[in-house]
């Protein structure tokens, strides 16, 4: 059955074109639709404080829905994904920018972790996010910094997807992540349930991540404290029968502990990507498919190669070889070690891994 908050979405979109229709008419649509009895107060508060923003932000928020720049699904529309429909407690309707066709590829994976992670969880996460994104999975996650921030640039790095998740919409997201959020607005996609305009409150953190759970097939915590957000992301993945994952550590550590627990009560221990890869039954690229991929690589990336072999190098000798500058050549070699082209061994030497 279409739960009540469902049936209000079909009044309320499409979105705030509305307005002074539920100025006037709020207390006939609470009786009606029974909102704080089936949805909470809350978060029937929140509805209604988006009714009585200024007609300035409500203008603005409109101009960008007409020049192409937001866009406002509503549960109704087919580019509403399949899967956010599936969960109980849906949002009536979604605030994306970017690539709206990344909410509804075949396979979707959640990856979240602390916000202050260590080397461990740096490495982990990257490692992590860049392989699996290579083998043509979506990653989703929630912006934050930490290990949500790791896993946007590892797939954005590796030429793969990625989906953020956040509590408002990114058109008014803290300057201190704004470089990332513009990358993913234009490689990836940008989600919310809320409009910039929605002043943001420490409750909406968690909100999210029911829909970052929701739109996953499974999610991976790596690095999370017992008090960590990215365990509620578990939760509500267990809700949704979802796959729920965690990458273990040292057992005295404090940023092993939620994800140890996780997995003392069932969660999937996953120790690398094809750990991953394989409880999502998702099948890693193959030699001769990842040789194709070689021809999408950039022309810099090709000059790398052609002066490499599976014998190691030191970067100091590809420079020259190269001619390319130093801090290039690294960014370079870094991002096909990412790719999967190059092997990195200890004393600054690479060599060709296909």
């Amino acid at each position: 059955m279409v739960s009540d908050i469902v049936k209000f979405a079909s009044f309320y979109v499409p979105s705030i074109k509305r307005l002074d229709y539920f100025k006037k008419n709020k207390n006939d649509l609470l009786n009606k639709y029974s909102l704080e009895q089936s949805f909470g107060k809350e978060k029937t508060k929140f509805f209604f404080e988006l009714l009585n923003n200024k007609k300035k932000d409500i203008d603005k928020i409109l101009l960008e829905e007409k020049n192409g720049d937001l866009k406002i699904i509503d549960w109704f529309s087919d580019e509403y994904p399949q899967r956010l429909k599936q969960i109980p407690d849906a949002p009536p309707f979604i605030f994306v920018r970017g690539n709206c066709e990344l909410l509804h590829r075949d396979t979707i994976v959640a990856m979240v972790g602390a916000r202050k992670t260590d080397e461990y969880g740096k490495r982990v996460a990257e490692e992590i996010s860049h392989k699996v994104s290579v083998n043509n999975v979506t990653i989703v996650s929630g912006l934050a910094a930490g290990i949500d921030s790791i896993c946007h640039l590892g797939s954005i790095e590796s030429n793969g997807s990625t989906i953020a998740v956040t509590a408002v919409d990114c058109g008014g997201f803290p300057a201190v992540n704004r470089e990332l959020c513009e990358k993913i607005k234009n490689k990836g996609l940008l989600v919310s349930e809320y409009p910039y305009s929605i002043e943001v409150r420490p409750e909406m953190f968690v909100i999210r991540n029911r829909i970052i759970a929701g739109l996953s097939d499974g999610v991976v915590v790596m690095r999370a404290t017992l008090k960590s957000g990215s365990l509620w992301t578990a939760e509500f993945a267990l809700n949704y029968d979802r796959d729920v994952m965690a990458v273990p550590g040292n057992i005295y550590e404090n940023l092993s502990s939620g994800t140890n627990v996780l997995i003392k009560r069932g969660a999937v221990a996953v120790f690398n990507y094809k750990d991953v890869l394989d409880y999502i039954n998702v099948d890693e690229i193959t030699f001769e498919e990842r040789k194709e991929l070689l021809l999408e690589l950039s022309l810099s990336e090709k000059k790398i190669l052609s002066h490499m072999c599976a014998k190691e190098i030191y970067i100091d000798d590809l420079i020259i070889k190269t001619k390319i500058p130093s801090y290039e050549t690294m960014r370079l070699l870094n991002m096909l070690v990412f790719k999967g082209f190059v092997k990195k061994i200890p004393g600054n030497k690479f060599y060709k891994n296909i």
